[in-house]
C-alpha cells in the first residue's frame, strides 16, 4: 500500500492515522506545511483499511438540511465572547452539563492549533473563537471511540471534512455522538500561519490566537491576527494588513483539496451544520440581536434536530427557510475559488519564503481593495455620490 487516496484530494482528516492497528501511517508536513500521509512499508501489512475508510475514497452518507434556524446564545456574556451567534457553545454547554464531553478546535497556543477533548465548563473557553487554519489532529478519533464506547454523550466539532473522516473511522453510526460541522472558507497550514508570526516578530508568544474581534456593533466585527494572554490583547493586525488573513480570503494559499472540497454544498454529512447567518432577511421578532453576531444552524438529521430541540431554552432562535441561508452563505453552495497566482505562490515560497511570497502574489489584490475603499467612502457621501453616478453615465 503506497497512497491511500488521491495527493491533490487528501483533506488531512487523520482518519488514515487513527485507524492503522500497525501505527505504519504518519501525516508529514509538504512544502507548505500541509501533512498527508505516509506508509512506512516495514510497518504495513497491506490490510488495505486505511484506503476503505478514507471518506475520499469511500463518503459518508450526506444530507440536505431538514431545517434551519437564526440563532443567539440567550447569555450575553456567552454570545459577547463567541465568534458568532454562540451556538457551538451553548451545544457544548448543553453537553457538559449532561456529564459529556465535548472536542473542538482550541487556538489557546498561537503555534499549535489543535483539536482537544474538553471535560468541564470551566474549560469550555479554550474552544471559543474562529480558526483559519488547519487543526492538528493527532490520534483523537481514538480517544472519541474510547469514550462513545463508555456510553459518554460525545460532541465532536469540526470542519465538514474531520467529521467525515471521524464518521468512517468509526465504521457506524452512534446514538451517543453529535456531530456538528463548521461552515468551512478552506484550510491553510500551521507552517505558514507560524512563518506569518515570525515575520511580525511575535513567533515566540506563548498567546491564544484569535482571527475576529467582536464588537457590540455589527460594523465593530474585524478579522485579523489577534494575540491574546490571559484578558489582555498582545498584538493586533486586522485585514487586509496582515498577509496572512489577506492571502487566506482570497484564496492564496489554501490546501489543495479546499478547492475542489465536496462538502462546500448544501449536502452536509454531520448532524448539525453551524455558520455565519450571512444574507438573513427581516427577522418576525426583536428577540435576535443582529449586531451581536447570528448563527444559522441547519438541522441535517432527526437526531440533531433532537438535540437542538434539547438546547432549546439556552438559545434565542427563529426558523428560517433552509434556502435563505444556503443563499446566504457561498461556501453551502461551491469551494472557494483558487487565487490565479497560488502556483506562483508555491514556487516563490520555496525559494523566498513567506512574506515576499505574499507580497508579490497579493499586489493586485491590495490595489482592488483600495479602489473599493476609495469607491465607498465617495458613495458614502451624498454630494460625491451623484458626481459619480453622473460621471457613469457619460
Amino acid at each position: 500500500m503506497i497512497e491511500i487516496c488521491e495527493l491533490s484530494k487528501c483533506t488531512g482528516c487523520s482518519a488514515c492515522l487513527n485507524i492503522c492497528g500497525k501505527n505504519a501511517v504518519s501525516m508529514q508536513a509538504d512544502d507548505l506545511g500541509f501533512k498527508h500521509p505516509i506508509i512506512d512499508s516495514s510497518l504495513c501489512i497491506d490490510c488495505g483499511l486505511c484506503a476503505k475508510i478514507c471518506p475520499i475514497n469511500n463518503s459518508p452518507i450526506s444530507s440536505y438540511p431538514l431545517e434551519a434556524y437564526a440563532v443567539q446564545s440567550a447569555q450575553l456574556d456567552d454570545l459577547m465572547s463567541s465568534t458568532s451567534g454562540g451556538a457551538a457553545s451553548v451545544f457544548s454547554q448543553y453537553v457538559l452539563q449532561q456529564g459529556g464531553v465535548v472536542y473542538g478546535c482550541t487556538g489557546e497556543r498561537a503555534s499549535h492549533v489543535r483539536h482537544i477533548r474538553v471535560t468541564s465548563l470551566a474549560d469550555l473557553h479554550k474552544l471559543k473563537g474562529s480558526k483559519y487554519v488547519q487543526s492538528d489532529m493527532g490520534f483523537l478519533f481514538r480517544q472519541v471511540k474510547q469514550d462513545i464506547e463508555t456510553g459518554v454523550l460525545v460532541l465532536f466539532i469540526g470542519t465538514p471534512c474531520q467529521v467525515a473522516g471521524l464518521k468512517k473511522f468509526l465504521r457506524k453510526d452512534y446514538e451517543r455522538l453529535l456531530t456538528v460541522d463548521l461552515v468551512c472558507h478552506g484550510v491553510p497550514s500551521q507552517q505558514l500561519l507560524n512563518d506569518d508570526l515570525q515575520y511580525l516578530g511575535k513567533g515566540s508568544e506563548d498567546a491564544q490566537i484569535l482571527f475576529r474581534k467582536k464588537g457590540i456593533k455589527e460594523k465593530d466585527l474585524k478579522y485579523g491576527i489577534y494575540l491574546k494572554k490571559d484578558t489582555k490583547f498582545l498584538y493586533s493586525s486586522d485585514y487586509p494588513k496582515d498577509y496572512y488573513t489577506m492571502g487566506f480570503m482570497q484564496g492564496l494559499f489554501l490546501r489543495e483539496s479546499c478547492y475542489s472540497c465536496q462538502w462546500s454544498s448544501s449536502l452536509r454529512c454531520s448532524d448539525i451544520t453551524i455558520a455565519d447567518f450571512w444574507g438573513l432577511g427581516d427577522l418576525q421578532s426583536s428577540i435576535i440581536e443582529r449586531g451581536r453576531g447570528v448563527s444559522a444552524v441547519l438541522l441535517i438529521t432527526v437526531k440533531g434536530r433532537r438535540f437542538y430541540e434539547k438546547c432549546y431554552n439556552l438559545l434565542l432562535t427563529e426558523k428560517r427557510s433552509v434556502e435563505e441561508a444556503v443563499l446566504g452563505n457561498g461556501r453551502l453552495q461551491s469551494p472557494s475559488l483558487r487565487h490565479p497566482l497560488y502556483t506562483h505562490f508555491r514556487e516563490l515560497y520555496r525559494k523566498r519564503g513567506f512574506a515576499y511570497s505574499c507580497r508579490q502574489c497579493l499586489r493586485d489584490d491590495y490595489k482592488r481593495l483600495r479602489k473599493e475603499r476609495i469607491k465607498a467612502m465617495i458613495l458614502s457621501i451624498p454630494y460625491l455620490k451623484v458626481c459619480y453616478l453622473n460621471i457613469k453615465k457619460l
